[in-house]
């Protein structure tokens, strides 16, 4: 019983974890949209574009210089 239970509170931990990072995610880029900062665009750890502004985003995706990112496939990062 205990093993279930303690099965149970790692299961709820990793899925909060996972919320978490997907809401700090978008909060970064609804930050770097508002601010108007420049973004660059990776794609498996290698710069796919240069970037720009972020024109627009929703819950799936980030529209910059006219093109449309998927979240999923992507990750944005400031430039400093």
């Amino acid at each position: 019983m205990t093993s279930i239970v303690i099965g149970l509170v790692i299961v709820v931990l990793i899925a909060y974890l996972k919320v978490s990072g997907i809401k700090s995610k978008q909060r970064a880029i609804n930050d770097a949209f508002i601010n108007k900062l420049h973004v660059e665009v990776w794609q498996d750890g290698k710069l796919h574009d240069t970037g720009g502004v972020i024109e627009s985003h929703n819950q799936f995706e980030v529209v910059i210089n006219g093109m449309h990112y998927m979240k999923h496939a992507f990750q944005f990062r400031i430039k400093k």
